[in-house]
């Protein structure tokens, strides 16, 4: 069997069943490798791997092991519990149908929870479409499915390599981009919301990194008054969708 449901749900094992996966459409998140994994088989892998540009991890065997007892064969594929779109086709169609959709950028969001929990703030306002990183980010999971309440399967996740690419990619079609930063000087409220625009998020960690932050339209903040210094990012980040969607 090429799932492997005896432990844990998302797990695809054995190259056969990786390389018939991914020809037959089945959206893979990552690919854990063996460190020196070597055959005609792996070779055969690795050329699918390749032409469908997936994220791939070397890793030692004991990994592999540790996440499941069956004959993995030094590969296991984490699967994707909903479909990924390509950022610049969405914009094409909307463009075609002159309809318009707001977007959410998350730029260094790792935790599940958080990146569930914002999903579903951006659902519940009526932000359709996200765009992640294709590495840096949290994994789309069966764990980011329950914290988003579902909403992940009613949003169209855009994976890309480059956020920076993907916010200039944004400004050709037209869209403003709104960086929430606690560096900006001017508040959310003031900002007269675009027609077309996309909010950017960053993790509380780092923060939205200096290439965006040089890129973007706007900069803007949310006010705090009390002692606390910051707010959690899934808060700030449904605060945010919410003041942009109702003005």
């Amino acid at each position: 069997m090429p799932f492997d449901r005896k432990e844990k749900t998302g797990l695809l094992t054995g190259l056969r069943p990786l390389i018939e996966a991914l020809r037959s459409g089945r959206q893979i998140d990552k690919v854990l490798i063996q460190t020196g994994l070597k055959g005609d088989l792996y070779q055969d892998a690795m050329q699918v791997i390749k032409e469908h540009d997936l994220v791939v991890q070397y890793v030692p065997i004991e990994k592999l092991d540790r996440l499941t007892r069956s004959n993995h064969q030094g590969i296991i594929a984490l699967i994707s519990p909903v479909d990924f779109y390509d950022l610049g086709e969405i914009l094409e169609k909307l463009e075609s149908s002159s309809t318009v959709e707001s977007f959410l950028m998350l730029d260094g969001i790792t935790d599940v929870r958080n990146f569930g929990a914002i999903c579903r703030s951006a659902e519940c306002f009526g932000v359709k479409n996200i765009i992640i990183p294709d590495q840096g980010g949290a994994r789309v999971s069966e764990d980011s499915m329950k914290t988003s309440a579902g909403a992940l399967v009613h949003l169209k996740l855009c994976k890309v390599h480059n956020l920076v690419d993907a916010i200039y990619l944004l400004q050709q079609y037209g869209y403003e981009t709104i960086a929430c930063t606690e560096k900006a000087a001017d508040a959310l409220a003031t900002l007269q919301t675009p027609t077309k625009w996309c909010l950017v998020m960053g993790s509380e960690e780092k923060g939205i990194s200096t290439q965006i932050i040089k890129r973007v339209n706007h900069l803007v903040q949310i006010p705090m008054t009390g002692r606390t210094e910051s707010l959690n990012v899934s808060v700030a980040a449904g605060i945010a969708v919410y003041s942009l969607t109702n003005k």
